[in-house]
């Protein structure tokens, strides 16, 4: 009689936790648009790698006795990321089928970046499905983690045709909006500014001139083309403060025709004034030997 009572009274606890830790699984084949066959895929790929990260008290996932290394999405995510890369690129390809390799491959890499990713998680509500140990504060980019994961788990469940339209369909149609609304984001502007200096032969420096440390710390970078200052822009991380200054000196070239010619104009100057300070110097060394030199005797 005690041991029916105070199982009644535990039970109830432990039955809500279990559930708590499974995934919502109709709201994920909401999203998917398909219903599941095998949901351990699915229950893996929704597991981010800070529950299984050492220092997590031990605590399993919904239908694990115990918890490894494996048992998180990172090798899902590994394997959807390749089934993105190859869908991309196929849509691609029959899209634009007059566009060179060069522009596909800019195209491709703005789809597929990671801003990108954690956007159409976030839009189709993947978000909301990962699980993470409350230890460890989830990655900003988690839930882009979990996308790429969820289409590997796609792709093992119910083949590649499946996978195939989940991304040309759901996440593609999802692209095509934020590139309504937001245009520039997924643009490597670093990127576009050095390749336009390797194009025109010029030299790119992203030197950073101001940072200051803490929780509201902020990073200032400032980019310098041929040592001529360009944009400078301020960001919470270096790398976001590189993107602006990058994007604020490819503003200036686009708007500038004669960008180049000044360039290499204010180049010969400062070859000139180089020059000039090289032979001063050289001729203030001429006299200081002269006066230091030792008279010769007669």
């Amino acid at each position: 009689m005690f041991f029916s009572a105070l199982l009644s009274r535990f039970l109830p606890a432990l039955t809500k936790k279990k559930k708590r830790l499974e995934p919502d699984w109709k709201t994920l084949e909401q999203i998917l648009g398909f219903a599941i066959r095998d949901k351990e895929y699915y229950r893996l790929a929704l597991i981010d790698p800070s529950t299984t990260a050492s220092g997590n008290g031990g605590k399993r996932a919904a239908g694990r006795s115990k918890m490894t290394s494996n048992d998180n999405n990172d090798r899902l995510e590994f394997l959807g990321d390749s089934i993105i890369g190859a869908v991309v690129s196929e849509t691609l390809y029959r899209t634009y089928p007059n566009s060179p390799v060069g522009a596909l491959s800019e195209q491709k890499a703005k789809i597929v970046s990671r801003k990108i990713g954690d956007t159409i998680a976030k839009r189709m509500g993947i978000d909301g499905l990962i699980q993470h140990s409350s230890e460890n504060f989830l990655a900003k980019d988690a839930p882009g983690n979990a996308l790429e994961a969820i289409v590997g788990a796609i792709y093992l469940d119910r083949g590649f045709d499946f996978a195939h339209q989940f991304v040309n369909h759901k996440m593609l149609g999802i692209y095509r909006e934020i590139r309504e609304t937001q245009p520039d984001l997924g643009t490597n502007f670093k990127n576009k500014l050095i390749e336009w200096g390797l194009k025109h032969k010029c030299t790119v420096e992203f030197c950073l001139i101001a940072h200051a440390p803490g929780p509201r710390g902020y990073f200032v970078s400032q980019v310098f083309i041929d040592n001529q200052p360009m944009g400078h822009s301020k960001g919470s991380t270096k790398k976001g403060s590189e993107q602006g200054a990058a994007k604020l000196a490819l503003e200036a070239i686009e708007s500038d025709k004669d960008f180049l010619e000044s360039l290499q104009h204010n180049g010969l100057k400062q070859e000139e004034v180089l020059q000039n300070v090289d032979a001063g110097s050289c001729c203030l060394q001429n006299a200081i030997s002269s006066r230091d030199a030792m008279p010769i005797s007669k």
